[in-house]
């Protein structure tokens, strides 16, 4: 339960957006990324995804670039966060243990 709640904090604290230097490298290294940010379709895409995301992706599968766009987008943007997730639970465990050595 306090993993929980440490990882909400983190989120709505928006701690996870500062510690974004890493994520701001992924992106801006990435030219699928970059390519994408600068195309219309594809920016009308991330649009669509925030509305109704089923409806986005029917409405975008048949144009190539914008589903590869997005793949990419969401493998990186799942990778940080996959590594934000397992820093976080290594500083709960680490917390964790510390106060079990207190007592």
């Amino acid at each position: 339960m306090d993993q929980n709640k440490d990882a909400w904090n983190v989120f709505t604290s928006g701690q996870w957006i500062s510690s974004s230097s890493d994520l701001f490298s992924l992106i801006s290294g990435n030219p699928k990324i970059m390519r994408g940010l600068s195309n219309p379709k594809c920016n009308a895409a991330l649009e669509a995804l925030k509305d109704d995301p089923k409806a986005a992706l029917k409405q975008f599968k048949e144009h190539e670039d914008v589903t590869e766009f997005l793949n990419e987008f969401c493998r990186v943007l799942g990778g940080h966060f996959a590594k934000l997730g397992e820093k976080q639970g290594d500083e709960w465990q680490q917390k964790k243990m510390r106060k079990q050595d207190a007592l």
